[in-house]
């Protein structure tokens, strides 16, 4: 307070910390601690203790470095920094036919830079905010589809196993290249000299892994080949003209909540940290 007025910044973290929306920083530890011991309280003592004070006053946070960090190249295919500059540049044209556009009202200018003024940077870090989630959303639909496939691709697999008889098993184990023998040596009935012969359940699984894994390998060449210059394949890209995120999204789907609370810290291991749970997050373990 100043003169007995209340200055319009605590007006405005009292409004957040009533509301309990979720806040978005990017590399944003300095930023949190600068605004706890400013509007708050004095800082605690240690890192766990500030943790619990803060996910106290603000019980949700996301930090956009730490989703750029964690899915740089196979979810944003970013090759270049992680600036938020960098990262706004990229998002935005990355995510052209994603659905996603916005309004830009007041003084600020959309093309600004970032740390020119707070509002640009609070612009610019809600933009990339939101584009890194639509990524991240799209990634999780279509690696949901990738393993859906994989399971089935593998029962068929299966399913063409079991109608043959074990020596056929046994000769497209040769074909293969998968050893049919246990390496130890075991006398008796199906031992000798070179070791007993694995059950053919056990030669079916493996024949069922290192199928399907040639079978992807050879999805992945011609992907690649189709491709200038590129070193692997990209995952295949969900075009749809309308954007997945919702609110609730933020504090319920699995991939949202892998990043509940969690501020990147750049240059050193482990390179995040975990503040705390969100006290409304589903009780359900997110992805690692």
């Amino acid at each position: 307070k100043t003169a007995g007025r209340v200055l319009p910044a605590t007006q405005l973290v009292q409004a957040l910390r009533d509301a309990k929306v979720p806040l978005v920083f990017h590399n944003g530890l300095l930023d949190m601690l600068h605004l706890y011991v400013n509007f708050v309280d004095d800082l605690p003592a240690d890192l766990h203790e500030f943790g619990d004070a803060w996910v106290s006053q603000f019980p949700l946070f996301f930090d956009t470095r730490h989703l750029a960090q964690e899915g740089q190249f196979n979810v944003l295919r970013c090759a270049g920094g992680l600036t938020l500059e960098d990262l706004h540049r990229h998002l935005v044209e990355a995510s052209s036919n994603y659905g996603i556009s916005f309004t830009h009202m007041g003084p600020l200018s959309p093309g600004g830079q970032a740390h020119g003024s707070s509002g640009q940077d609070a612009l610019m870090t809600a933009q990339v905010f939101l584009l890194e989630i639509e990524h991240w959303l799209r990634y999780s639909v279509v690696e949901s589809c990738r393993k859906s496939q994989r399971k089935l691709r593998k029962q068929e697999i299966e399913s063409e196993l079991s109608q043959m008889d074990w020596q056929a098993v046994h000769a497209r184990a040769n074909e293969l290249g998968i050893n049919i023998y246990r390496s130890a040596t075991i006398e008796g009935r199906f031992g000798g000299s070179i070791g007993a012969r694995k059950p053919v359940a056990e030669i079916r699984a493996a024949i069922v892994a290192l199928q399907y894994s040639n079978e992807k390998d050879e999805q992945d060449t011609g992907a690649c080949q189709a491709q200038r210059g590129c070193k692997r394949p990209a995952p295949p890209e969900d075009d749809s003209a309308c954007s997945l995120l919702t609110p609730d999204i933020l504090k319920s789907h699995k991939v949202c909540r892998r990043f509940h609370n969690r501020v990147a810290i750049v240059g050193a291991p482990p390179g995040v940290v975990h503040l705390g749970a969100h006290p409304e997050a589903p009780t359900s373990k997110p992805p690692p």
